[in-house]
């Protein structure tokens, strides 16, 4: 039988690198011949480097109709040449734009996944209409759509954004290596240089955060907390790990720190490879996100043994069980998120406890080889439905 030959279109490379590496692997080593196709940066290379081909597509993260058009085309053509048998698209513009292209050419098979479905209470009604109208497009051509958090199931049924038929719940979302997210498996020698390597006593606290540089992710209300932390707790850092991200309209910039006073006190790595080892230097994550798909950092530091304090948003619900592994409130509660992270700070005993909690959680809910597993059911059923068959 003939290898089906599936393309994984994201609009970043980064984000194929970031969250979909693993699958592609798995995929490409046990059933298809599988193509990457992203706009080019840094991580092509590091997809090309486990075997993945990469396919330049010129996206661009903003809304640019002329340059969005070229992008069709472009995909079109390069899906009838490739002879494409199963296109899965990821994130908002690669969705709309990698659906339509394969529904032009006759893709026979189409999967879409919405990594949180573009909606925050702030949206002013034009904007949140705006995106569901691309979602229910980009929907409209899809086999099967993947979503990665319960809320967003239910908004797209109430909503009626997707059919039900096609909707399936990722409840790992994309999942995480357990092997590598084990703290078990991290070399304390390493540990220490890292902590000296950054400048971290070994007397003071640390609160991490992972995630993009953007207003989103709450890094304004983060300085807030910090400010009001310092006070109590002379003896913390905020070890604060990604990039900036230019392209995005409410990118922060690190020097925004001086504003809130607390510049002396946070650690801004930028965007790193061994984000397991940073992860033991932290008591507790926090993540004060206004909008989240799936808060993967929290399945991360769940599975690393970390108590986490969150906004109480439909993705942060999946990762994290309230008062067990962490601490869920309000969106930018600034008075709540100090006191939760404060109690934990002081209590070595309730972060074990939560730790503890979180690392079973995390076995049971996140494992990335389940997730796998479970695509790939929903490929064979949807193959099989149309008279093909995956190996």
């Amino acid at each position: 039988m003939t290898m089906m030959k599936i393309a994984h279109i994201a609009t970043a490379d980064i984000s194929i690198k970031g969250f979909l590496l693993r699958q592609l692997c798995y995929f490409q080593n046990s059933y298809f011949e599988v193509v990457a196709m992203s706009n080019r940066g840094e991580a092509f290379k590091d997809i090309e480097r486990v075997g993945i081909r990469h396919i330049a597509i010129p996206f661009t993260r903003k809304i640019t109709p002329i340059q969005d058009f070229f992008t069709l085309i472009k995909l079109c053509r390069i899906l009838k040449e490739e002879h494409i048998d199963i296109v899965h698209t990821h994130t908002l513009k690669a969705n709309l734009l990698g659906q339509l292209a394969a529904r032009i050419v006759g893709t026979p098979i189409r999967i879409s996944t919405i990594h949180g479905l573009y909606y925050a209470p702030e949206f002013s009604f034009f904007k949140k209409l705006f995106f569901f109208l691309i979602e229910k497009v980009s929907a409209m051509f899809a086999d099967r759509v993947f979503l990665v958090n319960k809320e967003d199931v239910h908004r797209a049924q109430r909503l009626k954004i997707i059919n039900r038929s096609k909707i399936r719940l990722l409840e790992g979302g994309i999942g995480i290596n357990l092997e590598k997210f084990n703290r078990v498996t991290i070399n304390n020698g390493k540990v220490l240089a890292l902590r000296e390597s950054l400048g971290i006593h070994q007397d003071e606290m640390v609160i991490g955060f992972v995630g993009r540089l953007v207003r989103e992710k709450g890094l304004l209300d983060l300085f807030e907390v910090a400010k009001r932390i310092r006070v109590s707790c002379p003896h913390v850092r905020f070890l604060i790990v990604g990039g900036t991200d230019t392209e995005k309209a409410d990118a922060v910039d690190p020097e925004l720190a001086k504003e809130y006073g607390v510049d002396d006190i946070c650690i801004f790595t930028g965007p790193r490879e061994d984000t397991p080892a940073l992860y033991t230097l932290m008591h507790v994550l926090f993540l004060p996100s206004h909008r989240e798909g799936f808060g993967l950092v929290l399945a991360e530091a769940a599975a690393m043994g970390i108590p986490v304090v969150a906004s109480d948003l439909g993705g942060c619900r999946q990762a994290i069980e309230d008062l067990k592994n962490g601490y869920l409130l309000p969106v930018g509660d600034i008075g709540a998120f100090t006191e939760a992270i404060m109690k934990l700070l002081k209590d070595s005993e309730l972060r074990l406890q939560m730790g503890k909690f979180g690392e079973q959680f995390a076995r049971e809910r996140f494992d990335d080889r389940k997730v796998n597993t479970f695509v790939l059911n929903e490929y064979r059923q949807v193959s099989e439905r149309k008279g093909l068959h995956i190996k």
